[in-house]
């Protein structure tokens, strides 16, 4: 649970939050932006707050783990990435960032993902590498690598082999 504690106020009863397991705040300490965590995901988001009022919102909501929350510098740019690790229908774990110019707005949000022009063909965003804005905060750095390949199921149709031994 994450307690928000305000030091201007030391009688203020502290604010509680539960199930964050990310946070980060802007330069200007007006926002806190945090990612919802919960077992089975279902209720996991990324959430915005802003402090003064005590104002909360939801930027995005799915059935993922958000990390790498990152804030531009002096500037309300914030950017996170979404990372799909229910590899049921696909091969590799999938990550996207979701990036916001303007907290204010959160309507405004960018999607960088595996479809995204310019990026290098046969690469994935990966969720091993920190993120970071460029000093203009026009630009979001990101880490890519290679797909990985597919892992042998082993159970159901189309499961592999077993590794016991053959009858002999």
């Amino acid at each position: 649970v994450l307690h928000l504690v305000n030091l201007a106020a030391p009688s203020a009863p502290p604010i509680p939050i539960a199930n964050v397991a990310e946070f980060a705040f802007d330069d200007a300490a007006q926002w806190i932006a945090y990612a919802i965590a919960t077992p089975d995901e279902l209720g996991n988001s990324l959430q915005l707050r802003r402090l003064s009022t005590g104002e909360t919102r939801v930027l995005d909501t799915y059935k993922a783990s958000y990390r790498r929350i990152t804030w531009a510098d002096s500037s309300t740019a914030l950017a996170a990435l979404r990372v799909d690790s229910d590899t049921s229908n696909s091969v590799d774990e999938i990550v996207t960032a979701l990036v916001w110019p303007r907290v204010a707005t959160p309507a405004e949000m960018l999607i960088i993902d595996g479809k995204t022009s310019g990026l290098p063909a046969g690469q994935v965003l990966s969720a091993d590498y920190a993120i970071a804005f460029s000093a203009t905060a026009n630009a979001l750095y990101v880490g890519l690598r290679a797909p990985r390949p597919p892992r042998p199921r082993t159970s159901g149709p189309g499961a592999s082999a077993s590794s016991a031994p053959a009858p002999g």
